[in-house]
Order: structure tokens, then C-alpha cells, then sequence
């Protein structure tokens, strides 16, 4: 494309999507290390949790937490919460009790790399205890 009115080259909407499409790919795939770290502390997920099939995931991920569990994350300065998360019927279709307590990780968390090993080891504590 040619130059837009104030001169610069303008990028078409084709690539703009094409980038920002790359940038949420990339970003996805830094918050399945957040799986990688459930697994390695032997926490019950749900949902698609084989390494092989990922890809197929979107990066929301939904635990059972341990008693304490998101306290204990409060402390290390990993913001979670843990509960129903507003949706009973979720709940009842994963046989859990509404008071049982989950913990989402979503796509549109700003966890950062350190917090993860952060998190990452918060878990191994926990589920040593």
C-alpha cells in the first residue's frame, strides 16, 4: 500500500490482524506454562490438560483448589480467587460441591513470567502439605 494522508506507509487491516492474531498466539502459549506448572503439582484439572492436544485449549484454565490454596497465593502476591465463580450449574456438571472451591486462570490475566514460577512453586508447597 502507499503512503496514508500523513505520509507514513499504511499497514493494511489483513496485516494488522495477521500481527495482533500472532501476538495473542504467542501470548496463549506463555500462559499454558500455567498448565504445565498444575501438572507438575498434581492438581486436578479441567477440561483438555494432555500436552499433545494444547493447542485446542484456549489458555482459560479452571482448578480445584486445596484449602487455603488462594490465601496461600494472596501471600506470595499472586492475585486469584477461589470459589463457584458465579456458575452453580458448572459446578454440578463437574460433580464438585458450590462450596468446594475452583480457581480460573483466564486468557485476559496479566500473569507475568516470574509470577508463574512464583505460582509454580506456591503449588508445590501446597500440594506437599
Amino acid at each position: 500500500m502507499g503512503p496514508d494522508r500523513t505520509g507514513n506507509s499504511a499497514e493494511s487491516n489483513h496485516a494488522k490482524i495477521v500481527r495482533a492474531m500472532t501476538s495473542i498466539l504467542k501470548y496463549e502459549e506463555e500462559l499454558r506454562d500455567v498448565l504445565r506448572k498444575l501438572h507438575d503439582a498434581t492438581a486436578r484439572v479441567y477440561g483438555i490438560h494432555s500436552a499433545k492436544r494444547l493447542s485446542e485449549r484456549v489458555p482459560t484454565h479452571l482448578f480445584q483448589s486445596s484449602r487455603g490454596g488462594a490465601w496461600a497465593m494472596s501471600e506470595a502476591k499472586i492475585g486469584i480467587r477461589d470459589g463457584h465463580m458465579y456458575s452453580p450449574r458448572l459446578m454440578s456438571r463437574l460433580d464438585l460441591s458450590i462450596r468446594s472451591g475452583v480457581v480460573p486462570f483466564l486468557w485476559f490475566t496479566t500473569i507475568m513470567r516470574d509470577e508463574i514460577v512464583r505460582f509454580g512453586e506456591v503449588l508445590r508447597e501446597l500440594s506437599r502439605a
